[in-house]
């Protein structure tokens, strides 16, 4: 009997004690904290890749997004073509200063940031007569024009960069123009030569175009620096030729009105001088009477 109560108690279950539970316990606690941890990782991780970064790379200003990580980078590199042109690596002139590593959190604080870098490299370079220099500010200002996200006050800026390029565009402009205008005068002085009615209207287009042709090199020089003579004998002197060609015809008038002579008008002293000898005459005849 003793044996089978003995059995008995072994197959049954033996109580949870509180080594159990205490087991139990840590097991939940530790599956709470590494689900906390795995979510302060993912929170992490999608914060870091809202961010935006701009640095310098050599002479290259690099836009980079955060890594979906807790912390890193990585190049921005849009899907989009346009946003990937408006986001590409901007080459620097040799002389810019360094530019240190920023991070933003929404695109238009970058875009504006970027834009206030580029139109600060560009105002001084689009001022200057050094060829390189100039087109260093174009590009540029082109960069900068692309950026979406600038202020109010920024893009007033921009149209004053673009003001002051539209004048070097349009002065490049008169140069070509300047060119076409030699070369036409070239063929046109060659044309004057002929003896038909071709000759003449060379002449007349020449009498034109060679005063404005000086007029405009002269222009060009002054709106570089350079020292020119004055021009304004050029300027009337073909307003006096334009002058005397208008009033030609109008001075042709008949013999008969050229060789009338003046009409004049009597004062009143003539008309009382005239009729004072008359008077002293009539006054003669009567005391001779």
């Amino acid at each position: 009997m003793e044996e089978i109560e003995t059995q008995k108690q072994t197959e049954m279950p033996a109580p949870e004690g509180p080594g159990f539970r205490v087991r139990l316990m840590r097991l939940l606690i530790g599956g709470l904290v590494l689900g906390l941890a795995a979510a302060t990782l993912y929170l992490l991780a999608e914060r870091n890749s809202r961010f935006y970064y701009l640095s310098q790379e050599g002479r290259n200003i690099v836009v980079y997004r955060g890594a979906w990580l807790p912390s890193g980078k990585r190049p921005f590199l849009p899907d989009d073509p346009h946003t990937a042109r408006i986001y590409a690596p901007i080459e620097l002139p040799e002389d810019a200063p360094v530019i240190e590593e920023r991070r933003f959190e929404e695109r238009q604080d970058l875009d504006r940031a970027l834009f206030d870098i580029l139109s600060g490299l560009a105002e001084e370079r689009i001022r200057s007569e050094d060829e390189r220099k100039m087109q260093e500010g174009f590009a540029l200002v082109e960069r900068a024009s692309l950026l979406p996200g600038i202020t109010g006050a920024q893009a007033r800026s921009l149209r004053m960069l673009r003001a002051e390029l539209s004048f070097f565009e349009g002065r490049a402009h008169l140069e070509k123009a300047l060119v076409e205008l030699r070369q036409a005068r070239e063929k046109l002085e060659l044309a004057s030569e002929a003896s038909s009615s071709r000759g003449e209207g060379a002449a007349m287009l020449l009498r034109s175009i060679v005063p404005a042709t000086e007029v405009l090199s002269r222009s060009l020089q002054r709106s570089r620096g350079w020292e020119v003579p004055e021009f304004r004998a050029v300027l009337e002197e073909s307003r006096e030729e334009e002058a005397r060609e208008v009033a030609a015809p109008k001075s042709a008038a008949p013999a008969s009105l050229r060789s009338a002579p003046p009409a004049t008008t009597e004062t009143p002293e003539s008309s009382q001088g005239e009729e004072a000898p008359s008077r002293s005459g009539e006054g003669g005849e009567e005391g001779a009477q």
